[in-house]
């Protein structure tokens, strides 16, 4: 992610929403940070040992690819995951989490609640704007491919904000898996869960 090139188009889409009264703080910060949030996601996921988030770096980017006017840029790059498919497609969701495939016993996709657990704390944590069913990959068993080995959060960009959203439109993919047609959200946290917000809550003055 580059701090400014490749969010041209975002930022004269959020020009548009900010005028036309959609839009908000939120919109006005993301365009220039998106690299600090992605790097400070995966900090945060190392820090309470959830290691969900692939190792990210602030880079400098080459100019000649992406500035016009040749001036250097500060970017992050996230390493590559293989073996992903997108959380939508493996669980049979649109992307607001509502169900648009039916699954039988033999076809069921296997999602270990201690998996999805590391999600919410990090997305809670994070105040992640943009968990959508795009925004997280299922590392899948090679064995059997209806089985999750483990998860994968990526685009963490609009996460840690300086200040709370003011639009309703940028409030409405915040913590978006939490409906109750999304089945593994329904439930309690399990005990693995438990022991990492505990350890945080401990941690916190540290």
């Amino acid at each position: 992610l580059s701090s400014e090139a490749p969010f041209a188009p975002i930022r004269w889409r959020n020009k548009i929403f900010i005028k036309i009264g959609f839009g908000g703080s939120l919109f006005k910060y993301i365009a220039n940070s998106c690299h600090v949030a992605e790097v400070a996601s995966y900090e945060m996921d190392e820090n309470i040992k959830t290691y969900v988030v692939p190792p990210t770096a602030i880079i400098n980017l080459n100019p000649e690819k992406w500035n016009k006017n040749k001036k250097d840029q500060t970017g992050s790059l996230q390493v590559f995951v293989k073996d992903v498919v997108e959380a939508k497609k493996f669980l049979g969701l649109n992307k607001m989490y509502r169900p648009i495939k039916t699954f039988n016993k033999e076809n069921m996709p296997q999602l270990a609640d201690e998996l999805f657990d590391k999600l919410v704390i990090n997305d809670v944590i994070s105040g992640n704007f943009d968990r959508h069913s795009e925004n997280w990959l299922v590392q899948v068993d090679k064995k059997n491919p209806t089985k999750a080995k483990n998860i994968v959060l990526i685009d963490g960009g609009m996460a840690f904000s300086p200040t709370h959203p003011i639009a309703s439109l940028e409030r409405r993919k915040q913590y978006a898996w939490a409906n109750t047609a999304f089945m593994w959200a329904q439930r309690r946290f399990t005990n693995q869960a438990k022991e990492i917000i505990e350890d945080v809550f401990r941690r916190r003055f540290i």
